[in-house]
């Protein structure tokens, strides 16, 4: 991070000051909220006014230790102030933040800068083109969308002198608002994503929007990417408006319709084609490449790291609430479009109660209300819900407009909407919470969440799909079927299953016909496998739609009593014991297994077994006969019943390494969760759990901590008490392990109890009651835990406690 003078920067930014400034003085840090400020030393705080006036929090930024706070020049001052805090006046604070970024930016000498401008899809190329740039240079983009004016000032303070590039996201809503963002970012690139009508109402036509969006190059660019596919665009470029902006620059296209027509090499589009399955995501591809290339990122490089680029999460949790509620939280946005994409996730999402508590639309867009609030009263008046509450003062006068059948209520603000989310019946009702940024409707979460546990698992469905992704890349001719057994492996069966048929998997396994009616309890209509059905209640499996596996003589026996009283029987799937000696009919029986189920019309959907040791290769021999077994028996099936079924035989690893083997359909468990033999880059853990600090102890040399005594002090130290044990799924072989608090190791010390752990912070800054403690992810991976237990990785995270709430991330 860089340091300013303090004195240099006031007089660059031309801020005034009652005192002076002290040559000597630096600082590294801005701050525009106060929550933001963990520690304010050598930070500057700006009080800027929106929905919030940021000189209502000067005290705050003052008692959490800032150096310097920015107020506008006509403010009425009157708190007393320490001698190391000084304030600045000017006329507007705004100006001086982007000033501020200016004066870093003409620092930034060796750095080339991206700018990302367009209707849809910045964020996606921005952070695609960031990571095709960084397989081969250190590369900066800008954090989420934060492409405003005070979002692109923020994101620019961030680049440091030795990034090669910045990728910085320029947004805009009316004409006028370019020229500042120019100014700051100073791009060498510029990309045009994509013209749409998001905005429209800020711009006297649809030319002008493209006028102002290209302005981003008028003073500094010396190459800008255009999609060529975009009609208007092309149509731009050739008239005499654009003159002025691209002339003497390099153009360069691409064409999402006529990829052949893209100035992109043959192998990039078709792994792009490959890839991506949409238009719009299609295109977004491209435009992340033709940046990359255009950085000089070669062009096989481009190619790789196309193959390994992640999705971008939606920007969308899904959280457990009291009173069994679900709570969707998407209050990052409120455009037209997002809120289009919430709606539909809501209605799709299960099929019990809903509710919505959405804010009006944010002071800083420009879309029109009518066409937005029609977009809202259209979903109400077809969807039967629970409650609706809206928040903003707007929605008085849209009641009045329209009419909605479930009951509803208007609050003016955050604060008010904390007393009247009360009012409304939340048990087992699934809740969209939706607004922009500036209502802070994340402050009703503490009201509405559970209070059962101070920890919570954090499972992201984006890399779940990433991962999904990564195999299916390995199996692209195979059915795939996932494994969603024990709590999905402990990420938490419903929501994982939901996630998974919503992208489309063949089939989902389970162990237990209790797993499979979870699931189908919770709305999953998926194809499901029983992996160990109970036999005696064969009138479940009818009940539930569930298809069980048959892998013994008794098994197949009770089934075919079944047939003879009930005609709608489930399909079946017939497994084979290829040498796991666990379940599974004799290899060697084949025939008579197959004329029996031939006799009496057992429906087969498939015929499996299982790989003993498919990620070992001392054991490839032995793999590779039981690949052969298998297809003997299973061929000795088809034979004998007169007709084709599923055939699947390799697991995570067997994906990997035995692509020969993938038959029909591939079964993916472990590897999904982000564990793989061998590894794969963009294979990467879904899991991140999470606790926090509840005492801090000052121990002294020669004194004990935990049951037994079983650690003895060697010195004074710092010890932490973190809220899991192993009745957490934390296993008591972890002892003498690490958790992660502030980026660092903190080893366990003593027994691990049943509720409880004591870690050591003797040496780790910052730490106090309430720190992030972190037990997986963020660099403690399971992998290193299963090392030092001697436990497989499998045990390490499907034995987390079903007490430690999940919180899902999409």
């Amino acid at each position: 991070m860089s340091s300013y003078s303090l004195a240099s920067w006031a007089e660059f930014c031309d801020l005034h000051s009652s005192t002076p400034l002290p040559e000597d003085v630096h600082f590294e840090h801005l701050f525009i909220d106060t929550r933001e400020i963990v520690n304010g030393s050598g930070g500057v705080f700006f009080c800027l006014k929106g929905r919030r006036n940021g000189h209502e929090f000067i005290q705050d930024a003052i008692n959490k230790g800032v150096l310097a706070i920015v107020i506008q020049e006509d403010y009425c001052f009157d708190l007393a102030l320490p001698n190391e805090v000084f304030i600045l006046r000017c006329p507007n604070v705004l100006h001086a933040l982007q000033q501020s970024a200016l004066m870093h930016r003409k620092r930034l000498v060796n750095t080339r800068f991206i700018g990302i401008t367009g209707s849809n899809g910045k964020t996606i190329v921005k952070e695609w083109a960031h990571q095709l740039i960084e397989s081969e240079k250190r590369a900066y983009r800008s954090f989420r969308s934060h492409n405003s004016q005070i979002g692109v000032a923020l994101s620019i303070w961030k680049v440091r002198p030795e990034d090669a590039i910045a990728v910085i996201e320029a947004g805009i809503s009316s004409i006028g608002e370019m020229e500042k963002l120019e100014a700051m970012i100073q791009p060498d690139i510029v990309v045009l994503c994509h013209i749409g009508d998001a905005h429209d109402a800020g711009f006297p036509n649809r030319e002008a929007k493209i006028e102002e969006k290209l302005s981003l190059a008028k003073n500094f660019a010396q190459t800008i990417c255009l999609p060529a596919h975009l009609q208007e665009v092309v149509d731009f470029i050739k008239s005499p408006l654009a003159k002025k902006l691209v002339e003497g620059k390099k153009l360069c296209f691409w064409n999402a319709k006529h990829p052949e027509d893209s100035g992109l090499p043959q192998e990039i589009i078709q792994v792009i084609s490959s890839r991506f399955n949409t238009l719009a995501m299609q295109s977004n591809a491209m435009a992340a490449a033709l940046t990359a290339l255009s950085c000089g990122i070669p062009s096989k490089a481009v190619q790789v790291a196309l193959n390994n680029v992640k999705p971008i999460p939606l920007r969308l949790e899904v959280l457990y609430g009291d009173s069994q509620s679900i709570l969707l939280n998407d209050t990052w946005s409120n455009d037209k479009e997002s809120l289009k994409l919430a709606l539909e996730y809501l209605h799709q999402f299960d099929q019990r109660k809903h509710g919505i508590i959405l804010s009006e639309l944010s002071a800083e867009t420009d879309e029109e209300d009518e066409a937005w609030f029609s977009l809202v009263f259209d979903y109400l008046q077809k969807q039967p819900l629970s409650f609706f509450i809206g928040v903003g003062a707007k929605w008085h006068d849209a009641m009045k407009s329209y009419a909605i059948a479930c009951p509803y209520l208007v609050v003016e603000s955050t604060e008010d909407l904390v007393d009247a989310i009360d009012h409304f019946d939340r048990k087992h009702t699934t809740i969209l919470i939706k607004g922009s940024r500036a209502f802070a409707l994340e402050a009703i979460f503490p009201h509405l969440m559970q209070r059962a546990h101070p920890s919570f698992l954090e499972v992201s469905l984006s890399q779940i799909t990433s991962n999904l992704s990564a195999y299916r890349q390995r199996a692209p001719h195979s059915k795939i079927m996932v494994m969603v057994k024990a709590l999905a492996y402990g990420s938490g069966s419903i929501e994982v299953a939901r996630h998974l048929s919503s992208l489309g998997v063949d089939y989902l396994a389970v162990a237990y016909t209790n797993e499979g009616i979870v699931l189908r309890e919770a709305g999953i209509t998926s194809p499901i496998m029983v992996m160990n059905a109970d036999f005696t209640a064969i009138d479940l499996l009818i009940e539930h739609s569930l298809e069980p596996v048959l892998f013994s003589p008794e098994s197949l026996e009770k089934w075919i009593q079944a047939s003879q009283t009930n005609d709608q029987l489930p399909k079946v799937h017939i497994e084979w014991d290829s040498g796991m000696k666990r379940l599974g009919f004799p290899i060697n029986e084949a025939t008579t297994i197959a004329n029996k189920i031939k006799e009496h019309k057992v429906i087969v959907a498939s015929t499996f077994s299982h790989l003993v040791s498919s990620n070992n290769a001392q054991h490839d021999l032995f793999t590779q006969g039981q690949i052969d077994s298998f297809s003997t028996s299973a061929q000795q099936l088809e034979k004998t019943i007169g007709r084709p079924v599923l055939k699947h035989l390799v697991n995570s690893s067997g994906i990997l390494r035995f692509s020969s083997a993938h038959f029909d359909m591939v079964r993916l468990g472990l590897g999904l969760y982000g564990y793989s033999e061998p590894s794969v880059a963009e294979i990467q853990p879904v899991l991140t759990w999470i606790s926090r600090i509840t005492q801090i102890h000052h121990v002294h040399k020669g004194e004990s901590i935990g049951y037994d005594r079983a650690f003895i002090a060697e010195r004074d130290m710092k010890i932490a008490t973190i809220p899991l044990g192993y009745a957490d799924g934390l296993s008591t072989l972890w002892t003498g392990g690490y958790m992660m608090v502030n980026l660092h190791k903190a080893r366990i010390l003593g027994k691990i109890c049943m509720d409880l752990t004591m870690i050591d912070v003797t040496n780790i800054p910052a730490t106090t009651v309430g720190s992030a403690v972190t037990i997986l992810g963020n660099g403690l991976l399971a992998k290193e835990m299963a090392l030092h237990t001697g436990l497989s990785v499998y045990e390490i995270i499907s034995t987390i406690s079903s007490r430690i709430p999940r919180k899902y991330i999409s």
